[in-house]
Parts: C-alpha cells; sequence; structure tokens
C-alpha cells in the first residue's frame, strides 16, 4: 500500500511538471498572431495524417551518409524509421498500461480493448521491443 502511495505521489510531481512546461509553452503559442485554425480541416487532418502518423518528410528524405553498401543506403535510405516511430508509439500503449498498474494493480488493457484486441496489442508489443 505503501509503494503505491508513494507512486502516486512521484506520479503526481511528475504530472504537474508536464503541465507546467506544457503552460509555458501554450502561453508562447497564445501570444503570436491569431490564425484561423478550423479553415480547410479535410486538408490540414489529412496532412497530419500524411506527415505525423506516415512520417512523410522523414520517409522521403534518404540521404544517408555511408561509406559501404551504399547501393542499400539509397534503397532502404530513412524508410525504417517509419517502423521505429510505430514501434515506439505501440510501446507507449504499454507504458501507459504499467503505469496505471501502478496504481490499480488488477488494471489491464482487456478492461478497454476487450480480449482479443488486447491479446493482439500485447504481441505487437512484444514485437516491437525486440
Amino acid at each position: 500500500m505503501y509503494k503505491r502511495v508513494a507512486f502516486a505521489l512521484v506520479l503526481l510531481g511528475s504530472m504537474a511538471l508536464f503541465a507546467w512546461t506544457v503552460r509555458r509553452f501554450a502561453r508562447m503559442v497564445l501570444a503570436g498572431k491569431p490564425e484561423p485554425r478550423f479553415d480547410r480541416l479535410g486538408e490540414r487532418i489529412g496532412s497530419i495524417l500524411t506527415f505525423f502518423f506516415g512520417q512523410r518528410k522523414v520517409v522521403e528524405k534518404a540521404e544517408l551518409p555511408s561509406r559501404r553498401l551504399q547501393w542499400f543506403v539509397k534503397a532502404v535510405g530513412s524508410k525504417y524509421h517509419f517502423f521505429i516511430f510505430w514501434g515506439f508509439m505501440i510501446i507507449t500503449v504499454g507504458t501507459t498500461e504499467l503505469i496505471v498498474q501502478g496504481l490499480f494493480p488488477s488494471f489491464n488493457l482487456t478492461m478497454v480493448m476487450g480480449t482479443r484486441l488486447a491479446m493482439w496489442t500485447w504481441t505487437a508489443i512484444d514485437w516491437s521491443n525486440l
């Protein structure tokens, strides 16, 4: 029980520091000139899907320095970054599960996702940790 309380206090402290940092950044952003952000909504969502989730800018820049296997580097380029990014996104789901389990030990992903999707998620987390 004491460990859980200590973990909750540390977690609360780290969340407070994170909120303080977000507040500082938000103040800088809000100090800027107002701009209409809800125009071209479909185009904006499309760019998020391509540039953030699809990692388009990173994948299309394939200029990596290499002394050996230059043909391989040109063929693969930085496309591996896409898989590294998504591996970390999947691992973050597992990390979040562990943090919640620190407060509520009986929690697991089946409570949120259902058994089948949780099993697939755990498999993806295991593969991403290789």
